[in-house]
């Protein structure tokens, strides 16, 4: 999911008020401080003051934030456009979906699902569609992104 070439989706851990356009809510980083293996990855993200760590398996793969203290953090979900859908499950610290999108060369039926299973309850959920947030929204299948807020106190997640 990360060239962008089919099946991709965002996932964005972000502090202060969430984005919702891709291009806004990037960060700056220094390849110099990154780890990449094969087996890891970690990044600092500087103007989100928040570390990723990554560890891939077969079919899947762990994540950690390591965020600031604040009332404000967030992860980010975007499953971009073209027909995908996704679903915030809070009971569960749980959001579902998949995405449609490719570049060609795919069956009509394509997709590609993903379930993301945080370890901290949402203090805030809702959902964006084309911009727009639309609260207590659990479910989506436009143009939409998933902001889910955590209070942190300079732990991971």
């Amino acid at each position: 999911p990360w060239i962008n070439d089919y099946g991709q989706f965002s996932i964005m851990p972000v502090t202060g008020e969430p984005v919702f356009d891709q291009d806004k809510r990037a960060s700056w980083f220094s390849h110099k401080a990154e780890i990449a293996k094969p087996y890891y990855y970690k990044v600092y993200l500087a103007d989100h003051d928040v570390t990723v760590e990554l560890a891939p398996t077969e079919r899947a793969a762990f994540f950690r934030f390591t965020f600031p203290q604040s009332d404000h953090s967030y992860v980010v979900v975007d499953a971009f456009d073209r027909g995908s859908y996704v679903k915030v499950i809070p009971g569960e610290n749980k959001i579902i979906g998949y995405t449609t999108r490719n570049s060609g060369g795919v069956p009509d039926n394509f997709k590609n699902y993903f379930v993301l299973v945080f370890d901290k309850p949402f203090e805030y959920v809702s959902t964006a569609v084309n911009g727009v947030v639309e609260e207590n929204r659990l479910e989506a299948k436009e143009n939409h992104t998933v902001p889910s807020s955590f209070k942190t106190a300079k732990v991971s997640m």
